[in-house]
């Protein structure tokens, strides 16, 4: 499997979805289900980072992928719907502009939050969970 989902600290707050060369939607789904699956284990909200570090490209038809993805996630009330992007500001243009393009209404309460580094990126999604509860 190119898709692989595991929780990058002990307070098991943030969520890690690491993309290798090749990866298909396939690979994303089943990393999306063993991330509810995950989820199902704790009662509180959790972030996510998407790392695409080793993937340059989206697979094919991703206008439909990317909509399954994004309605499975958004149903498990553990999703606090923060996302971290992982080296990935060309693809999530290019995410954004499908997504606009297949369901405007959306697309206005999609933000894409960049980062350079793992260690970035965990601080951001810590950040934006701590800012949320408030």
């Amino acid at each position: 499997m190119n898709a692989k989902v595991n929780w990058v600290n002990p307070e098991k707050t943030v969520l890690h979805f690491e993309y290798s060369v090749g990866w298909s939607w396939e690979d994303a789904f089943m990393a999306v289900q063993q991330s509810m699956q995950m989820m199902d284990a704790i009662d509180y909200p959790i972030a996510t980072i998407v790392d695409l570090t080793a993937s340059s490209k989206l697979p094919a038809d991703p206008m439909n992928a990317l909509g399954k993805i994004v309605e499975n996630r958004a149903t498990h009330p553990n999703d606090s719907g923060i996302t971290i992007f992982l080296n990935a500001e060309v693809l999530t243009k290019a995410m954004l502009d499908y997504i606009q393009l297949g369901n405007p209404e959306a697309a206005q309460f999609v933000e894409f939050v960049h980062a350079k580094t793992l260690d970035e990126a965990i601080n951001k999604a810590t950040a934006l969970l701590e800012t949320q509860e408030a």
